[in-house]
């Protein structure tokens, strides 16, 4: 056996060696979903990073990180990341004790401890910089630089020495968007005047490369002192842990997590469960799509390659081969092909991901603990590389074992005739796949699912020679050369499907890819109606006096300033419109009001209460609450509560933050002008068609309750629920003249309005704007009216962005896949082109058949795929929403969003563009050839 296999695999290196340019595409074919899949394996390992890594980012050589909630013990229950999970329940401490200082940590640590000050949020002094926009804010905090626990990795110096008094440090980040390095000067807005400091260093967060951060002596003791950097003499001990705990200290430290102190409690939620099941089931799917896409890729070059060998088998059955040594041959060129592919595409995705580190830490926001490859992945990529390499070369062999011997060395082409079998076979596979993944949809299991989608696709290609000859029928009405295609494509199916076939894997697999990637965005899009929308900006303008007797500005003073800020506006944009508006919590001067929907008693939630107030639930109970349609409560919606109402008259304002338009943003605003109110919450109506909305106010003024100043009223109003994109179960609009209802005075200052332009209002603008404010006096630096220019907008663009990503590399790989595929079969019928050449065709009858052949195959290709494509997603979002659809809160489950864009490359750009490359590349004249016998 192995003598046999060591002369295959000789006959497979000289065939490779003869043919090198088929054997080059063969390769690339393997190889380039091994080099992606090797490159996303290095990204994964080297930017994923663990818990434990997290906590040693931040620690750097630091025993521990170390941070004071209110005073009193808590129990913690794990001890890395940035998310602790306390346990508050146990808590006996008062909240009216003075924070723990210091001191009071030094107390119980050994002797010889010291604390650095520190917080892994950095937050410290912020104040406002000179930008080549205009000005933005930054964070400052004191740190000494020169203590070796900031130099280990938390706050690292890049360039430079530590900043001494006048002097600074500044992250990379605002250096490079500065234009500003070692020597230059940062110029800070302290007062009415700009306060130049020299840069002496550049500093980076490994952990926040994003951060706006400058560093510097002058301005110790703004950071806040409730959170530390720990070094103790000796080792970090588990008691040492629990006393800082007593003292209502979280403690972060890698000893504790190698071995913690305490016992984390396993879960019960069954989100974690689903997650894990997610994962499994994401994986197993993403393989199976790659295994069929590497080999139908590759099956179309190893056919052609049979095919004109087929002399070759001739001779070797001709001298004694039987059909198992001729199996044999092939497959080893399979073999071959696939070690080659592994070694070669491995190789440059690891080199590839190793010039690409810097870049892929800078989209992650933070720096990799080092290059890992993760190696028992990589063996298994390797190994997947060679079985895939034996599978796309197994049809061929299959082929190659049954030639003719007597028609091939008669140099005759004998035509495979297909057999109506394959078609019916095909059909029985796609109806199991059909049933298949409803089954594993409905069982939640992944083997149903991947079976389902491999049963598809193979089913697909056994019927696409059957697609093929019915296609080629539709040719008798069109012109000679999309005529002659369509026949040959027909008549030549045993290389035209295989083609087809790979460009079918290839659009299958990178827009199911996509649509998931876009709808795994759209589900952690926070966006909100309290988010400003694309495009605009809010502006507060307020007042500001040092006397506190004085009352507010007048009446003429606030419209003055105002008119000042809007032309500030004006200036720095082009048509600028404000529309002013309010929120239920600006009700009085003094005052601040939390307006909430309030249920009929007999639609209420009975878990809003604990999922509210962040309490785990048992799976039963969140079975419970996702089958009860009264329980609507999602993890988005505390943004809605803590912003009461949106107080508005404005149908721009409606429009903006709601999403509504045409007839029902017209229904909307007769509505809220007869005093009724818009909600979200189709639950809260009554019978009535009312609402009761609560208030809850807190007063600020010497008049207020001595105990805590809070009084709770009811109200009840006439109500609407609208079809409204942006609005949640939570929100709340209402006009005006409902808050006056409700007890709201007007309070001429602060006022809010929404800004929007002729064109988008990008950060630049409002660099520009607020420097324009402060230049005029206005920014609140001064006594008076000022104006502030901001953008809270919580859309996640991560979708688009990767639609647009995947979009480019689903088109850039089914070009390659169809260029490749359409040249193999090109190729392969050279002898009809000559033939046609001899009898008097012209050199651009040739050239154009070239470009319909490369047209039927690509356009046969992208509808398949697309088919398939959508087919999978929609089985794959079914499986993955099983998993998550029992968790309470709700979580987003994953839709189905048409990816128009990857269509239109799939199903246009693509078949365009391989017809302009055949009709460019195809040679007009070619040279007669010798008949072979």
């Amino acid at each position: 056996m192995l003598s046999s296999l060591r002369l295959a695999l000789r006959i497979a290196r000289r065939e490779a060696l003869r043919h090198k340019g088929r054997s080059i595409l063969s390769i690339t074919l393997l190889c380039l979903p091994l080099l992606g899949t090797a490159a996303a394996v290095t990204a994964i390992d080297s930017t994923d990073l663990t818990p434990e890594q997290q906590v040693e980012q931040i620690t750097g050589d630091a025993d521990a990180y170390i941070e004071t909630y209110h005073p009193g013990p808590i129990t913690q229950e794990t001890w890395t990341g940035t998310w602790l999970n306390i346990n508050w329940e146990e808590r006996e401490g008062d909240r009216d004790e003075p924070p723990v200082d210091a001191e009071d940590v030094l107390a119980v640590l050994p002797e010889g401890s010291r604390l650095v000050p520190f917080t892994e949020q950095m937050i410290g002094r912020s104040e406002q910089v000179r930008t080549p926009d205009g000005i933005a804010g930054a964070q400052f905090v004191g740190y000494d630089l020169t203590d070796p626990l900031y130099e280990t990795g938390n706050v690292l110096t890049v360039e430079g020495d530590a900043p001494g008094p006048g002097q600074v440090a500044v992250s990379i980040e605002a250096a490079r968007y500065l234009g500003v390095g070692v020597g230059g000067v940062l110029k800070v807005i302290e007062g009415e005047n700009d306060v130049e400091y020299e840069i002496t260093a550049i500093v980076e967060r490994p952990s926040n490369l994003r951060a706006w951060l400058v560093v510097g002596p002058d301005f110790a003791g703004d950071q806040g002192s409730s959170s530390w950097l720990v070094d103790v003499p000796g080792d970090f001990t588990g008691e040492q842990a629990l006393a800082l705990n007593e003292l209502g200290i979280a403690v972060w430290s890698r000893a504790m997590a190698a071995d913690p102190p305490t016992e984390s409690p396993q879960s019960n939620m069954a989100g974690d469960s689903g997650a894990d099941a997610n994962v499994v089931a994401i994986i197993a799917l993403l393989v199976t799509l790659v295994v069929l896409e590497v080999v139908l890729l590759a099956g179309p070059a190893f056919a052609i390659s049979v095919k004109q060998r087929t002399r070759e088998f001739a001779l070797m059955s001709a001298a004694g081969a039987n059909p198992a040594q001729i199996r044999t041959t092939v497959l080893a060129g399979g073999l071959l092909f696939g070690i080659i592919a592994a070694l070669v595409g491995i190789s440059l995705g690891i080199l590839g991901t190793w010039f690409a580190l810097p870049l892929l830490e800078r989209l992650n926001g933070h720096r990799s603990m080092g290059f890992e490859i993760w190696p028992e992945l990589q063996i298994l990529v390797a190994v997947f590389a060679i079985v895939t390499g034996l599978m796309s070369a197994l049809a061929a062999a299959i082929a190659a074992s049954k030639v003719n011997v007597c028609a091939a060395l008669a140099g005759r082409r004998a035509q495979p005739r297909a057999k109506k079998r394959w078609t019916f076979i095909g059909l029985g596979l796609i109806a199991l796949g059909a049933a298949a993944g409803i089954a594993g949809v409905v069982t939640n299991t992944t083997i149903g699912m991947v079976v389902g989608l491999a049963a598809l696709q193979i089913g697909l290609v056994c019927c696409t020679p059957g697609l093929v000859a019915a296609i080629s029928k539709l040719g008798r009405r069109l012109g000679l050369a999309p005529r002659m295609a369509l026949r040959e494509a027909g008549r030549n199916r045993s290389a035209a499907a295989p083609a087809v076939a790979a460009i079918m894997a290839v659009v299958a697999g990178g827009l199911a890819i996509t649509m998931f990637a876009i709808s795994d965005g759209d589900r952690w899009d926070e966006s909100s109606m309290y988010a400003t929308p694309e495009g605009m900006v809010e502006l507060d303008i307020d007042y500001w006096s040092n006397d506190e007797n004085d009352t507010g500005p007048s009446p003429k003073e606030l419209e003055t300033g105002t008119e000042s800020v809007i032309s500030v506006l004006e200036r720095e944009l082009d048509q600028p419109e404000a529309h002013a508006y309010s929120t239920a919590s600006d009700c009085g001067p003094g005052a601040y009001c939390e307006v909430r929907i309030v249920r009929p008693e007999a639609n209420v939630c009975p878990y809003d209460a604990a999922a509210e107030g962040y309490t785990e639930l048992t799976e039963s109970d969140q079975r419970a609450a996702v089958e009860d349609e009264r329980c609507t409560f999602t993890n988005d919606m505390g943004s809605s509560l803590n912003n009461g109402a949106l107080v508005t008259d404005d149908p721009f304002i409606v429009a903006a933050f709601t999403g509504l338009g045409g007839d029902d943003l017209d229904e909307a605003m007769s509505f809220l002008s007869d005093g009724g109110v818009l909600i979200g919450d189709p639950l809260a109506l009554t019978d009535e068609g009312t609402v009761t909305l609560s208030q809850m106010k807190e007063s600020f003024t010497e008049d207020a309750e001595e105990e805590n100043g809070r009084d709770a009223e009811e109200f009840s109003f006439r109500a609407l629920v609208p079809d409204a994109p942006r609005m949640a179960p939570a929100d709340v609009v209402m006009a005006p003249e409902a808050t006056a209802v409700m007890g709201a005075v007007e309070d001429p200052a602060p006022q809010r309005y929404l800004v929007s332009a002729a064109d988008p209002i990008s950060r630049q603008d409002i660099q520009a704007i607020n420097e324009a404010l402060l230049e005029a006096g206005l920014s609140g630096l001064e006594e008076g009216v000022s104006g502030f220019v901001s953008q809270s907008s919580g859309d996640n663009r991560f979708g688009y962005y990767t639609a647009l990503i995947a979009a480019g590399i689903t088109g850039i790989v089914a070009l390659g896949a169809t260029a490749v595929a359409t040249g193999l079969v090109i190729a392969e019928t050279r002898r009809d082109l000559t033939t046609l050449g001899a009898v008097g065709a012209t050199p651009g009858l040739r050239r154009r058949l070239s470009m319909w052949q490369s047209a039927v195959i690509s356009m046969l290709g992208a509808v398949l795929g697309t088919a398939v494509g959508l087919a999978s997603f929609a089985g794959i979002a079914a499986a993955l929403n099983q998993n998550i659809k029992w968790m309470y809160p709700l979580v987003q489950l994953y839709s189905f969003e048409m990816p128009w864009l990857n269509l239109l490359i799939a199903l246009v750009a693509v078949p365009a563009i391989a017809m302009g490359g055949a009709a460019l590349f195809t040679r007009s004249n070619l040279p007669s050839e010798r008949r072979l016998t």
